[in-house]
């Protein structure tokens, strides 16, 4: 009981600034609150602190407390100031019997809670209860910055006096079996402690058994405390030992040894010794199991005194094997079938691969250039297997080139080529030949220029359909032109040239047609790329210098 009381004072002590402060801050939201430490203990003639706490602190310039409290009971000792006023050399802080005075000279006072502790004395007359230590403004009260009156409120403190304990003493004598105490308990609270201790006193004896000593162990004697029934056993002789006989023979058989056994007289423990060896089995052939091929057999013996008997295996007899082929055919495979004929054991072996198909083929549908195929296999074994298959499309053969239309200086030249099996046709165009001592580079009366005026401005982004329009007009006016131009240049060659040069022509055509890239340099100004069935005739790069030229 004494120890929770203490225990429950300490928590007291612990938490009672929080809830002083909890208290004093719900009491008034907006003044200032001075308080007194609430929830003190204390004893007759003992001393006991309190602490003065601010909270709902608005800025304090002066704080000027009195504190009011029971003088028949109590005394105030002493009254020391917090640690950060007496470190700030701007504060002054003064105490006259009951008045504590705090001032700040420089600025105010805004910090939170204990701002100084009291100590009283609890005087020996004083009955057991709870006083009161009430704070109040003093003459110049809470001023803040300005040295104006500050509105405060005022929250006051306890202490209860505990009990000063009048202890009555009860002694409990020592005994065998515990110690011997003297037990204080208070008349006023009934707080109890012991202290006084006396060491227990001696057991009383009375013997209640006793046992003799054996063979192997030793006697022993047991008493008992007459006062406290606690009992011991203490050892009464020592072990007497074993008196063995002459002992008793047991003669060997086939199966065991020969041994003598010794009893002692006194406990009947018995051991044995002087063992001799077993005699020899007498076996003879008792049953017999023949051997087949599919078990073995056995010749048993057996010992004609003991009974005791043992096996000997005759190994198994080899299979007689009737063997029976299975062919093999194109979707099973070939076996043989291997049978004893004296235990019908049965199984398989010798497994030969499934026949290949030996197929004859047949062409039902016989493949074009363009069209596919068809054939059929049929095994030659006769088997009834059959299978068909696609014969891809043959292709086209084309033969020798002929030409259709000659190239002039205004259009391109067309030749041909037939399949030799369908009589399909494939064309193929030659560009225009360019005319004999004309400039290398593009002029506007020649139609390799305008082809490429028309090719930038198709592929360029500011390509219109109004642009096109223009362009196309042009293109017909210089067209007329070139063509009176060309008129006007054939009139002024000579016939000779004129043959001279259709014949040159003819002839580097029919030298290799009809690839239009293999014609002489001075022949061609424009080509065009075409193909060909299985080969694909391209363009060199032998572009005129005119085609680079910026338009």
């Amino acid at each position: 009981m004494r120890l929770f009381k203490r225990i429950a004072v300490f928590l007291v002590m612990c938490f009672l600034p929080i809830a002083l402060l909890t208290a004093i801050s719900s009491t008034a939201a907006g003044n200032a609150v001075i308080g007194v430490e609430d929830n003190n203990t204390a004893v007759r003639g003992g001393k006991f602190t309190v602490d003065i706490i601010v909270s709902n602190n608005p800025g304090l310039k002066q704080i000027d407390v009195d504190l009011s409290y029971d003088r028949t009971v109590m005394r105030l000792e002493s009254l020391s100031f917090a640690q950060f006023l007496r470190d700030d050399g701007s504060v002054s802080c003064t105490f006259d019997k009951n008045r504590l005075t705090i001032t700040s000279d420089d600025g105010v006072l805004s910090r939170n809670g204990v701002y100084a502790t009291a100590t009283f004395v609890l005087d020996n007359g004083a009955k057991k209860g709870e006083y009161k230590i009430t704070p109040a403004a003093g003459a110049s009260g809470m001023k803040d910055a300005g040295g104006q009156t500050v509105k405060a409120d005022f929250v006051a403190g306890t202490v209860e006096l505990s009990c000063f304990h009048n202890y009555r003493k009860t002694v409990f004598k020592p005994t065998c079996s515990s110690e011997g105490y003297t037990e204080y308990r208070c008349t006023e609270c009934s707080i109890t402690y012991i202290s006084d201790y006396v060491d227990k006193v001696a057991h009383t004896w009375t013997v209640v058994s006793t046992e003799d000593p054996t063979c192997t162990e030793a006697g022993s004697i047991t008493r008992k405390c007459k006062v406290c029934g606690e009992t011991k056993t203490e050892q009464n002789g020592e072990p007497t030992g074993h008196n063995y006989g002459d002992g008793v023979v047991t003669e060997p058989t086939c199966t065991s040894q020969g041994y003598t056994t010794y009893t002692c007289d006194k406990c009947g423990k018995t051991f044995r010794d002087s063992y001799t060896p077993v005699s020899n089995h007498r076996y003879v052939k008792t049953y017999t199991e023949q051997a087949t091929c599919s078990h073995t057999g056995f010749d048993l013996y057996a010992c004609e005194f003991c009974g005791q008997s043992y096996q000997i295996t005759i190994p198994t007899l080899e299979h007689h094997w009737r063997v029976t082929n299975v062919n093999a055919s194109h979707t099973e495979q070939g076996w043989s079938l291997y049978t004893c004929t004296s235990c019908g054991l049965s199984m398989r072996g010798n497994f030969v691969e499934k026949l290949e198909y030996k197929m004859v083929w047949t062409v039902t549908v016989e493949p074009t250039c363009e069209t596919a195929g068809i054939r059929t296999g049929v095994c030659s074994d006769g088997c009834g297997y059959t299978i068909t298959e696609e014969i891809p499309p043959l292709g086209h053969s084309y033969g020798e080139w002929t030409r259709i239309k000659k190239a002039t200086l205004v259009s391109k030249g067309l030749w041909k080529a037939d399949c030799k099996r369908c009589g399909h046709t494939v064309t193929a165009t030659t560009a225009h030949l360019e005319e004999i001592g004309a400039s290398s580079e593009p002029t506007p009366y020649t139609l390799s220029f305008w082809k490429q005026v028309v090719g930038r401005i198709a592929t360029s982004t500011l390509y219109t359909a109004v642009a096109v329009s223009v362009i196309g007009l042009l293109f017909v006016i210089i067209l007329v032109g070139m063509i009176l131009h060309a008129k006007k240049r054939r009139k002024d060659r000579s016939a000779e040239e004129m043959v001279e040069f259709a014949d040159e022509v003819s002839k580097a055509v029919m030298e290799d047609p009809p690839a239009p890239d293999d014609l002489p340099d001075s022949f061609c100004l424009d080509r065009d790329d075409f193909d060909l069935p299985g080969k694909t005739f391209a363009a060199a790069d032998t572009s005129d210098a005119g085609e680079n030229s910026t338009i």
